[in-house]
């Protein structure tokens, strides 16, 4: 390898279209240079993040909402499945998804495919949402709140009950 500071004319030889196969001038899209400089296992992990991306898409929907990628290992795809019953019935459609799968990654990457069950493990075609928090709805107040004076009174389990829901819509809790 040449060192750029000991030799001037090193840039001058230096020929962009030879190292990448583009034209001096030609206006060439970021992705395909990256794509080319970058080595082919990362060029496999961008694909795989496109796989990620666009399950849905890819394979049927009735499909994606059943089961949905965990993990790659090696050259095997694990796909997550709810429940064991989807998991046995989805088992046969291994063969579809793998060829679904490769096609759309432009190479045969996964030989092999098998199903785990989810339990709390995050899918991979989900793991950029971001999780909404649900805000408690606003409730109006009744009309008539506060009107049942013989159970504001009462020290029962219904009196005190009432008590804390009139309180609760007139602001004291």
């Amino acid at each position: 390898m040449r060192r750029w500071n000991k030799d001037p004319k090193a840039w001058q030889r230096f020929r962009p279209d030879k190292v990448w196969g583009f034209r001096e001038g030609q206006v060439v899209p970021a992705a395909a240079l990256v794509s080319r400089t970058l080595g082919p296992e990362t060029r496999r992990r961008f694909a795989l993040a496109r796989l990620w991306r666009d399950w849905r898409t890819i394979v049927d929907p009735f499909i994606a909402e059943m089961v949905r990628p965990l993990s790659t290992r090696k050259q095997t795809l694990v796909l997550g499945a709810q429940d064991s019953l989807v998991m046995q019935e989805i088992h046969f459609l291994a063969p579809e998804i793998l060829n679904v799968v490769n096609r759309h990654l432009g190479e045969e990457i996964f030989d092999k495919v098998v199903f785990e069950l989810i339990s709390g493990k995050i899918p991979l075609d989900r793991g950029s949402e971001p999780k909404g928090t649900m805000a408690a709805p606003k409730v109006k107040a009744p009309e008539k709140l506060g009107t049942l004076q013989h159970l504001l009174e009462s020290d029962s389990a219904i009196g005190r009950s009432y008590r804390a829901y009139v309180r609760r819509f007139a602001g004291k809790i």
